[in-house]
């Protein structure tokens, strides 16, 4: 019973291939959006960066999981190490805001004083869910760091 709250399941790894995946098709159609269209303003500029950036970075990140999924349950244990949950958050990280600023750049071009409240709310909201999910993750790991030592000192 340890070893399913230890290790992620294949699940939720697929899960975060797909979810990786498929905001790189977002930014690749945006991207292909705004060159068909022949728009030129300089949020246009912003959004057609963000999409370029954010496209190779999601791309990575779903082939780092795709390998994982690849290697199976071997891999599970360096997929929950502490320097690889830091590397993949700061890929996520990077990504998702490569991500916010392309939809951004995009929203501003089309009405430019409601959009302000919308990107705020976005950016509050991102940081919002990434620090709950980091300090959530961080008391789990560190729950399970104490129990995993206390058993090793009772065997």
């Amino acid at each position: 019973m340890e070893l399913v709250h230890k290790y992620p399941s294949q699940q939720k790894i697929q899960i975060h291939r797909t979810l990786s995946f498929s905001a790189s098709g977002v930014c690749l159609l945006i991207l292909l959006a705004i060159i068909d269209a022949g728009l030129e303003s300089k949020s246009i500029s912003i959004s057609m960066q963000g999409a370029a950036f954010a496209i190779p970075v999601w791309l990575f990140i779903g082939s780092i999981l795709e390998y994982f999924i690849f290697i199976g349950p071997k891999s599970y244990q360096y997929y929950q190490s502490d320097k690889f949950k830091r590397f993949f958050g700061l890929c996520f990280t990077i990504g998702g805001i490569s991500l916010l600023t392309t939809i951004g750049g995009l929203l501003i071009h089309m009405e430019n004083y409601l959009i302000w409240f919308f990107v705020a709310g976005t950016v509050m909201g991102w940081i919002m869910i990434s620090l709950f999910v980091v300090g959530l993750s961080n008391a789990i790991f560190d729950s399970e760091s104490k129990e995993a030592k206390a058993q090793q000192e009772t065997v």
